[in-house]
């Protein structure tokens, strides 16, 4: 007996022991809470864990969590000069007003960074040329965080991974952008407030002086540091925008909210202009204080009314829930505009066309609060997509901004400046997979690939693989036809200018499109022969198709070939019984002026061709299929074959039918008739007939990839 209690103690130590400290999160306890402080208030629930040597804390409400239905977009919260917000602050009341979860990410120290700040930026802060995004684990302690954080997000059935945002103010909204730059393939979208790009040599300067001191000599001689160990390898802080990662993944949305009485004012145009000239999407926000609004260092007024409006965390409201929220404010009795737009706001619901949920505010909508100065690198702002393209209009910020030797800096006092200057290294689509024997592992017994086994398997199953394993697609570039993001080692011959001339490092563009050309000249017989179909389908224009061979991903430029940018030849037009007109065709001729706004309109959806599923005689599962990252055909039950995965979009049948018995169905192979997509602008309904011209196999509708609904069109069944 006493042998049995001695045994029995020592499980319950050893368990204990291996509950204190989880290598991923688990919900906060007396045993595991350490310094992280756990929430009790019945709506927020904490986790903890160790990425590493520190402990960290994740604070998270999730709308009614454990119920069935469709899962939640997730926005995450910087807070780094505390462990985060346990109560239920301003994100949580937005989730639950719009719809969707939270998370409020902090630290439970070491707080050694300027400020005292909690989160380690990366790479001693010297961001330069040669490095200008630099992530992974080596360089700070926080990347395993955060990577923990979204691999968690991952696991839980109620949390949507493809739309997790994050958001910071000041200091921990230049952490939020270190952030969605090294997870740029995880991150659907970044607000910045009261933050943007420092550059070296250059004002507005930051409090820490970042960008002008590296960490380590911030630490060793505090404020002093500008003046005796200037940052002579800096360039940029606290990251540059650089995303050399999966082509389909590779965008950032930055929405970037600033005072022009701020004293940070000008770095908000520093980013602007990097995402710019990467490719990405700016959405500049440029607010100025009024009689109602003293600004300064500050977020603007209905915060995360306008981080939802602009990154689109839901659906954006109709035209006619804009027109009655517009009529509502300008007939209220409310005595300033703010109180009108508050009153209006807080009964939006009883607006004809805002009645059935909540809605993501529009800009005009959120104008009547605020009107800042707005600059939309690619016309997109929430769920919109068709507003003006606008170059990034530089802010009229109470304190000028630029480079050292344009003003006098009291603070920062150099002997002889020098920064890091060059040409960032391009992303070039020349790449070679890896030839290591392991060059990574699947499946639930962790088996290792070669990249070479992987290029053998079937079409749909090698692009399965790729998006979900980051090693795969790190390795095995080539088959993974991510090749668009690997570094060069060697500049790009014909650099391009950011934005402050002559004493500002080099940018290279991304974009190595040999379907570009600055003088494409007329269209070829191969786009003429293809210009028929697009002027005739469906409710197309002239104007319509013309807008295309603007678009490498158009339809018309694909199929016929056509070079971008090409002008119509007089035969062409003649097909639109007219002739054509010069200034509707975008010019294409080289500048001598920094491009403002990116020369490629990224797409948002995958650029690859229809997944295929390629049959033998026998009808066999898909080895290589993961139903929600857990398990494979043979562990899944036939209950499971009319199921979705919420993350790839497949849907069990079609990928286990040997399992699931469905090899001899008729429908296995062919359309499914009741399926259609409706698109909100258009109000529209397009079937399965309407591919590639207005619908495409891999686009994802209502989580669920088009591919398996139009078997048939997507050519599914065939080698």
């Amino acid at each position: 007996m006493v042998l049995l209690r001695l045994i029995l103690s020592l499980a319950i130590l050893l368990t204990k022991v291996h509950s204190e400290k989880p290598e991923k999160p688990e919900i906060c306890t007396l045993s595991n809470k350490e310094s992280c402080e756990c929430s009790e208030n019945g709506i927020v629930t904490t986790y903890v864990f160790w990425p590493g040597d520190d402990q960290r804390c994740i604070h998270a409400y999730i709308p009614d969590e454990g119920k069935s239905g469709p899962s939640y977009p997730v926005l995450i919260e910087i807070s780094g000069y505390n462990q985060g917000s346990l109560g239920t602050n301003g994100a949580v009341a937005a989730g639950q007003k719009y719809g969707f979860a939270t998370l409020s990410l902090g630290s439970t120290g070491p707080f050694d960074g300027g400020g005292n700040f909690g989160l380690e930026f990366p790479a001693n802060g010297v961001i330069n040329p040669d490095n200008p995004a630099p992530c992974s684990s080596s360089d700070s302690r926080e990347y395993a965080f955060i990577e923990g954080v979204l691999d968690w997000i991952e696991s839980v059935d109620d949390l949507d991974q493809s739309k997790v945002y994050v958001y910071g103010f000041s200091q921990s909204s230049m952490f939020a952008a270190y952030v969605a730059v090294c997870f740029h393939d995880r991150i659907a979208g970044l607000w910045q407030g009261g933050s943007g790009l420092a550059l070296t040599s250059h004002i507005p300067l930051t409090p820490g002086l970042q960008g002008q001191c590296s960490k380590s000599a911030s630490d060793t001689y505090g404020k002093e540091c500008c003046d005796k160990e200037f940052c002579n390898e800096c360039a940029y802080w606290p990251i540059y925008p650089r995303t050399c990662g999966n082509k389909d993944t590779a965008v950032i949305v930055d929405c970037i909210a600033m005072y022009t009485n701020d004293f940070l004012c000008g770095t908000d145009y520093y980013m602007a202009n990097a995402l710019v000239e990467e490719g990405h999407d700016a959405r500049l926000l440029s607010f100025s204080p009024s009689d109602e609004v003293n600004g300064g260092h500050k977020s603007p007024n209905n915060l995360h009314d306008w981080m939802v409006g602009c990154l689109g965390i839901v659906d954006s409201c109709s035209s006619a829930c804009e027109d009655n929220f517009t009529k509502c404010v300008t007939d209220s009795n409310k005595s300033t505009g703010l109180e009108k737009f508050k009153n209006c706001l807080s009964n939006i619901g009883d607006l004809e066309g805002c009645e059935e949920k909540p809605c993501a505010l529009t800009l005009e909508m959120l104008r009547l609060s605020e009107d800042p100065v707005v600059s939309l690198s690619q016309g997109k702002f929430g769920t919109s997509s068709s507003l003006p393209v606008d170059k990034i209009t530089r802010p009229d910020c109470e304190k000028d901004f630029g480079s050292f030797a344009d003003f006098t800096v009291n603070t920062c006092k150099p002997e002889n400046i020098q920064f890091a200057d060059g040409s960032i290294a391009n992303c070039i689509n020349e790449c070679q997979d890896s030839t290591d024997t392991v060059a990574f592992t699947w499946g639930g017994n962790n088996e290792g690939f070669s990249c070479l086994q992987l290029s053998k398997k079937k079409v749909n199953s090698i692009d399965n693989i790729c998006k979900k394993s980051v090693d795969a697609n790190k390795n095995c570039p080539k088959t993974c036809e991510s090749c668009s993001a690997v570094p060069s080692s060697l500049p790009s011959a014909v650099p391009s200018s950011l934005f402050i001339p002559s004493s500002k490092p080099t940018i290279v563009g991304t974009n190595n499109d040999p379907t570009l050309s600055p003088n494409p000249g007329f269209c070829g017989s191969e786009c003429a022969a293809e210009w028929p179909n697009c002027v005739n389908f469906g409710n197309n224009s002239c104007e319509s198709c013309q807008n295309e061979l603007q678009n490498p991903s158009s339809i018309l430029v694909k199929k016929g070939n056509c070079m971008v940018g090409c002008e119509p030849t007089d035969d062409m037009m003649k097909i639109c019984g007219t002739e054509l007109d010069p200034t509707s065709i975008l010019s294409l001729q080289p500048t001598t002026l920094p491009s403002s706004v990116p020369s490629v309109d990224p797409s948002v959806l995958p650029s690859i061709e229809p997944s295929v599923l390629p049959i033998t005689e026998e009808c066999q599962d898909d080895e290589t299929f993961i139903f929600k990252s857990k398990k494979n055909c043979l562990q899944l039950k036939k209950n499971k074959c009319k199921k979705w995965d919420k993350m790839s979009g497949m849907l069990v049948r079609n990928h286990c039918p040997e399992m699931c018995e469905y090899c001899e169905s008729p429908k296995r192979c062919k359309d499914d008739d009741r399926f259609f997509v409706k698109k909100e602008e258009s109000e529209k309904k397009y079937r399965c007939k309407h591919i590639p011209r207005k619908i495409s196999c891999t686009d994802m509708y209502k989580k669920k990839l088009i591919s398996e609904r139009c078997r048939e069109s997507c050519n599914f069944c065939e080698e």
